[in-house]
């Protein structure tokens, strides 16, 4: 008889299975080595804990939530003072990924709090926008609030701060994610190891057959018992308090978690800080929407949905997008279950339209929003080659800052090359899920580089240049698929970990051979080590060579490595080639309005001028009670009528 979902679930100690399943792990499949038949293991539990799945409150999970948010924290910080960011040099977050704008937005929005200024803001005018509604688009995650209590002087180390903390965030919410899922993957697991246990069985006699002729050729040549077996971590039953702690500790979440942090994106799209806090939540809305299939509970995902609106809504429309889509390809029990899941979505999703109107409406109502967003769908066409995007897939690359001429940034380590494959190739990942999985992922990495695909995934904004605000998206497909492989990593072949190490070389060696734009050759050189590295810990696990718990610990350690060095030499990089926010065209037109309030009129009301986008003539100006128009100097296409008063600082 078969064993319902409740049963596997009262024989999973939530906390204990992923070590204690490994047995030798060789090719197949070992189980517990006090099972005596080759069935999923059943581990002694609190039965309470396991139906619950509340997270477990030992010193090792303590710490995990801990160093989740402290790691990427610390790091970013770190990588901050290398790239001359303040409060350790004069450079900003937000001018180093181009987003100047949001930095003019918050300083006016400074001056009217702190100041009382009640000018237009002339930047936002220029542009066409409604101040207030570009207000409301712009700024409307809360933290923004935190920049009032400081000088205006201080912006740039509290931006930069602010940038460092999310990523804490990041990381502690990515681990809450992996937590939860935890329950769901050992559940898939032991059912896929019921539906099995045939194959399993006979795949394990076939290896015992091959080792003991193995040991038999050997006794007729005399060499029985002379080879010498060396086994990293020796015995997987720790009996030190620190090994036992070591053993426990889920390293793997921990560098998948600083792995999401730490990512290519948050060196990318991710800099601009005002609309970082929706990716930060990500996660947590990813958690809601898995525990609503699951258990039915939909408050959780109306309020985490309600929080991304009100911390930025275009952000917030790219998820939409993607829960919607990640929502209906996940395994229900039955048509019920679907009907029942689809309506508390539904509801959830007015409800948290309706809480968080007074963000949505304005910005609805903005014409920045009108003119971003098109539901004309554009032609079909290849943006970037293929080829280009594996290359921002190496480790080392930099990602896409303000100078880069390709917005790509979906790195998030080379292991997670290598795991995609591995997710194919593992035979104990249900086939369904797996192939659903696979599509989406597919389909949001067409996306990269394909216009049609790309406008929809950027939330129906058509860019001329590639971009991917999406690509957070695409690296919680990744990591989600390397998280099943880890809870998997028992039911992998060699031969499957070499294919899948040969196919990552291949991209490597692709990328090298056929992608532009690139000055060095190290970012390939370093690729391939990494690539070679990670295959060489997973065939020395898979050949009995190293325990579970060394197996973990040093591919969690060398994940992690990889991430810290990648994301600080990446700031590093965007410090030194980032101009500080005064030396922008956007901060000098805030100079010179500040300028001609402080030695003019504190009350004037100030245009700026850009070459292309505004017109100014001296009737539209009376028509729009404007006192003074500025532009670049050197700027053309300015009617003659206007009277010429001075040049500051490059601004006529």
């Amino acid at each position: 008889m078969k064993k319902t979902e409740k049963n596997i679930a009262n024989d999973i100690n939530i906390d204990e299975a992923p070590d204690m399943i490994v047995g030798s792990g060789k090719d197949g499949i070992e189980t517990n080595k006090n099972t005596s038949k080759n069935k999923p293991v059943k581990v002694e539990k609190d039965s309470e804990k396991a139906e619950t799945g509340k997270h477990d409150k030992k010193p090792e999970k303590k710490l995990l939530y801990v160093l989740a948010f402290v790691i990427p924290f610390a790091v970013a910080l770190i990588a901050l003072a290398m790239g001359g960011f303040a409060p350790f040099g004069d450079k900003d977050v937000l001018t180093a990924g181009g987003f100047e704008k949001y930095r003019y937005f918050l300083n006016d929005l400074h001056d009217k709090v702190n100041e009382g200024t009640v000018n237009t803001s002339g930047y936002a005018s220029a542009s066409g926008y409604d101040i207030s509604d570009s207000l409301a688009y712009y700024l409307s995650d809360p933290t923004n609030l935190v920049t009032l209590i400081f000088s205006k002087d201080n912006m740039d180390g509290v931006l930069n701060l602010l940038y460092a903390f999310k990523l804490g965030l990041a990381g502690l919410f990515f681990c809450f994610f992996l937590s939860y899922r935890r329950r769901n993957e050992l559940l898939a697991k032991s059912s896929e190891e019921e539906v099995r246990v045939d194959i399993i069985s006979a795949y394990k006699e076939k290896l015992a057959a091959k080792k003991a002729a193995k040991l038999e050729e050997k006794k007729k040549k005399g060499t029985s018992g002379k080879d010498i077996e060396i086994k990293l971590g020796g015995n997987d039953e720790p009996t030190s308090k620190a090994g036992v702690f070591i053993k426990k500790f889920d390293i793997v979440t921990l560098a998948l978690s600083i792995t999401y942090a730490l990512s290519a994106y948050m060196v990318g799209s991710g800099l601009n800080v005002t609309w970082l806090g929706a990716v930060v939540l990500f996660p947590l809305l990813m958690l809601a929407v898995e525990r609503l299939i699951t258990e039915g509970k939909w408050l959780m995902y109306c309020l985490t949905l309600t929080a991304s609106f009100i911390l930025n809504f275009y952000i917030s429309i790219i998820v939409c997008i993607f829960t919607l889509l990640y929502f209906f390809l996940q395994e229900f029990k039955d048509t019920k279950h679907i009907v029942i899941s689809t309506i508390y979505k539904l509801v959830s999703d007015i409800l948290a339209v309706g809480m968080a109107s007074f963000v949505i409406i304005p910005s609805l109502r903005s014409d920045l929003m009108k003119r971003m967003l098109s539901l004309e769908f554009p032609l079909a066409q290849v943006k970037v080659k293929i080829f280009d995007v594996f290359k921002y897939q190496l480790t080392g690359l930099r990602t896409n800052t303000a100078k880069d001429s390709l917005h790509l940034a979906i790195y998030a380590g080379i292991f997670t090359l290598m795991m995609i494959f591995l997710y194919a190739s593992n035979g104990n990942i249900n086939f369904n899920k797996k192939l659903k999985t696979i599509g989406l992922t597919i389909v949001l990495y067409i996306a990269t580089f394909h216009s049609t695909m790309n406008y929809l995934f950027n939330g129906f904004n058509y860019t001329r240049e590639p971009s991917t605000v999406f690509g957070f998206i695409l690296i919680f497909m990744f990591l989600s698929m390397a998280y099943s492989v880890f809870i998997n990593i028992e039911h992998q072949r060699s031969i499957t970990v070499l294919v899948a190490f040969v196919i990552t070389l291949a991209i490597i060696f692709m990328a090298l051979m056929k992608s532009s734009n690139y000055t060095t050759m190290s970012p390939f050189m370093t690729s391939f080590e990494l690539a070679a590295l990670y295959f060489f810990i997973i065939i020395l696990y898979k050949n009995e060579n190293m325990t579970h718990t060394v197996f973990k610990t040093a591919m969690g350690s060398f994940m992690m490595l990889e991430m810290i060095l990648s994301f600080c030499n990446n700031m590093k990089s965007a410090g030194n080639t980032s101009t500080e926010y005064a030396d922008t065209y956007v901060g000098k037109y805030e100079a010179a309005e500040d300028y001609i309030r402080a030695t003019r009129d504190k009350d004037a009301k100030v245009s700026v001028f850009i070459d292309g986008e505004s017109a100014a003539t001296p009737l539209t100006n009376m028509l729009s009670g404007y006192d003074y128009v500025i532009a670049y100097k050197h700027t053309g296409h300015i009617v003659d009528g206007l009277e010429f008063e001075e040049t500051y600082n490059d601004v006529d």
